[in-house]
C-alpha cells in the first residue's frame, strides 16, 4: 500500500509544481498588463493634450481660408476680389519644376 501511495503521489507533486509554476506566470502577466493599461492610459491623455493644443495653435494660424469675402482679401492683399487674388497666385507659383507657369523663368540653376 506505501508503494501505490508513493506512485500517486509523485504526479500530484508534479502536478502542484506545474499548477504553482502556472499561477505564477498568470500572476506576472497580469501584473504586466496592468502596467501597460496604466501607460496606455498616460498615452492616450498626452495624445488628448496635444490634439487640444493643435486644435488652439491651429485656430492661431493666418491663412487665406480664414478669409471669408472679397473684402477680407481686399483689407490684407491689396486684390480687389478674391478671383483676382487667386489668378495671380497661380500665375506667379513657381511649380515643382521651379518654373512659373506663365512667364517660363527658372528660378533653379539646373
Amino acid at each position: 500500500m506505501h508503494r501505490a501511495f508513493l506512485k500517486t503521489a509523485r504526479p500530484m507533486k508534479v502536478f502542484e509544481n506545474s499548477l504553482l509554476k502556472w499561477t505564477r506566470a498568470l500572476e506576472d502577466s497580469k501584473s504586466k498588463n496592468e502596467k501597460l493599461e496604466a501607460e496606455v492610459e498616460k498615452v492616450r491623455a498626452h495624445a488628448f493634450n496635444l490634439s487640444e493644443k493643435w486644435s488652439k495653435l491651429e485656430n492661431r494660424v493666418f491663412s487665406l481660408d480664414k478669409f471669408i469675402s472679397d473684402e477680407d482679401i481686399a483689407f490684407y492683399t491689396g486684390f480687389p476680389p478674391y478671383v483676382a487674388f487667386m489668378a495671380t497666385c497661380t500665375y506667379l507659383n513657381p511649380g515643382e519644376s521651379g518654373k512659373t507657369s506663365g512667364i517660363g523663368i527658372s528660378f533653379n540653376d539646373s
